[in-house]
């Protein structure tokens, strides 16, 4: 997924909707839309279902606006789980 928004930001498109044969299991686990270039995607990606693109394909001027509200919180939290096995580790947590 990454790698099509990719190409379509470079030739200038705001957004991107992708549509899959297979959208009702690639949903219902967890879809990993990240190669490792997803910072570079500044553009909306959209994965919607075969049918879908089909009934929204035949619509002409249509104009999708989409709303991805990010929470904002105040802190975050991060654990860390650390592992003294290797001579370097431990040293490191000393």
């Amino acid at each position: 997924m990454t790698k099509r928004a990719l190409v379509a930001q470079s030739i200038g498109a705001k957004g991107v909707i992708l549509a899959s044969q297979n959208y009702d299991l690639e949903v219902s686990k967890v879809y990993k839309g990240d190669d490792g270039n997803g910072k570079r995607v500044h553009i909306a990606s959209l994965l919607i279902s075969t049918d879908s693109f089909e009934k929204l394909k035949v619509l002409k001027n249509v104009e999708i606006i989409a709303n991805f509200p990010v929470p904002k919180q105040p802190n975050s939290t991060l654990t860390l789980f650390l592992s003294s096995a290797k001579r370097s580790s431990y040293v490191f947590l000393r």
